[in-house]
């Protein structure tokens, strides 16, 4: 097995990401396919309440797995371990929450793009989300499977 890792890392910055919306980083895709069982993000100035945190094909933008993280994060550095949440590589890192706001800083070149929807973007629908060149404060790390395991198997189907 080997380590999977998405998402852009911490940072602080001055700049939020706001609740009532669903954001997906295009920085740090996916490198391999299995399954997530750590999640990090930094809330800003307002606990967090609500939260989901997800993975998206970017092609789709349709959420294919995520773990409802739920309430109570108050503001800092916070990790979330224990979690089963699929992942294919190239997937993309998303989170919504109903309250509160993550930290969000101006993305470092063209290449990075947020792109973010006003809504629930984790509903399994499909959604019109715009862009901007900024990235989230959000990370998650996981295994991948061996080659031969059923639970390999199960990921792919």
């Amino acid at each position: 097995m080997s380590t999977i890792d998405i998402g852009g890392g911490d940072f602080t910055s001055l700049n939020n990401m706001i609740s009532g919306y669903t954001f997906m980083d295009d920085v740090n895709r996916a490198n391999a396919t299995g399954s997530l069982d750590t999640m990090q993000f930094r809330v800003k100035s307002t606990t967090i309440n609500g939260l989901k945190m997800g993975t998206f094909p970017l092609g789709t933008k349709v959420v294919r797995d995520y773990e409802n993280l739920g309430d109570g994060f108050a503001v800092g550095l916070r990790t979330v371990t224990g979690l089963n949440c699929s992942v294919v590589t190239d997937d993309v890192l998303g989170a919504y929450f109903t309250a509160g706001d993550m930290t969000l800083t101006a993305a470092g070149g063209s290449s990075t793009t947020e792109y973010y929807y006003k809504g629930n973007g984790f509903d399994g629908g499909s959604h019109t989300y715009s862009s901007q060149n900024y990235q989230a404060a959000m990370s998650a790390t996981g295994t991948t499977a061996a080659a031969g395991n059923p639970y390999y198997y199960y990921l792919q189907q």
